[in-house]
């Protein structure tokens, strides 16, 4: 796939599922419901994703499936009238009994696929609280961007050399918030954290105060597909497909939470105008350099 490993594939299927999901259950009956090539290309994403969860079988993603149904079905009951037909609630119903009963029991889909390895949740915090507490410059700025490599090779358990896996080198934590911590420092994951707390605060705010309808759909399909990637990375591994999906979807979230427009003519204030031409060329030489 091209997207990275198979279960980046079923990261990546989680999050458009719920965007898919979250679009048909507020979308209008009648004249102004979704096309049917919108309807067919939700179905298929949705039996996609779950036909390769059964195959995969891993507690994360069934976990992420479940996390994200209860997302979809807490505003139903705060923001009701938002949900044209209720019968369309079957299909998250189903999909929430099903991820919690794969949670108990193996799946009945058996394929013989490649392995995906990575260092246990144990393994992963304890390299990262090593890898940070050699000194306080890495304790707030990690071994630097990358490094994760070399974290693994300098820390991982002496138990290790007596597995399959004694020549194998890991370039990533187990979840992506265990290898921003080792690399990147407390400082830039408490930065992380600090960030997805204020937009997931936001955006509540903005879906349990109803203002304009269209907006608070808007808002609301985006919400269902970012808090799916943010489990995601907090549960598992990322790959820089999943990060730009990541800010991606933050983005579209900041739009439509922040829909105060500020104009301003370079016409009427050619200073203005240079100031930010300037500023334009300096920013882009920076971002190639």
């Amino acid at each position: 796939n091209t997207i990275g490993t198979i279960n980046g594939a079923a990261q990546f299927l989680l999050v458009g599922m719920f965007l898919g999901l979250a679009y048909w259950l507020v979308s209008a009956k009648g004249k102004k419901q979704l096309s049917v090539f919108l309807r067919i290309c939700i179905g298929a994403t949705v039996i996609s994703t779950v036909l390769l969860l059964f195959v995969l079988d891993f507690w994360v993603f069934w976990m992420i499936l479940i996390v994200g149904v209860l997302v979809l079905g807490m505003f139903v009951f705060l923001q009701g009238a938002e949900f044209p037909e209720s019968k369309r609630l079957i299909v998250p119903f189903v999909l929430l009994c099903l991820g919690v009963v794969m949670l108990f029991v193996s799946a009945p889909i058996q394929i013989d696929l490649p392995l995906v390895v990575s260092p246990s949740y144990e393994t992963s915090w304890s390299i990262a609280k090593q890898a940070t507490g050699d000194s306080a410059s890495s304790l707030f700025f990690g071994s630097g961007p990358g490094t994760y490599l070399f974290d693994y090779q300098l820390y991982k358990p002496v138990g290790v050399n007596g597995s399959a896996f004694w020549q194998t080198d890991f370039d990533r934590a187990k979840s992506w918030a265990m290898t921003l911590f080792a690399t990147m420092g407390l400082l830039a994951t408490a930065l992380w954290f600090l960030f997805i707390a204020w937009m997931g605060s936001k955006a509540l705010g903005r879906l349990l105060v109803k203002k304009d309808k269209e907006q608070w759909k808007l808002v609301y399909v985006v919400f269902a597909g970012w808090i799916v990637s943010v489990v995601s990375h907090l549960f598992y591994s990322s790959n820089m497909t999943l990060q730009y999906l990541f800010w991606l979807l933050s983005g579209l979230l900041a739009a439509g939470l922040y829909t105060k427009i500020k104009e301003k003519k370079f016409s009427r204030a050619p200073r203005l105008g240079l100031v930010a031409s300037l500023g334009f060329g300096v920013v882009a030489v920076l971002l190639l350099v």
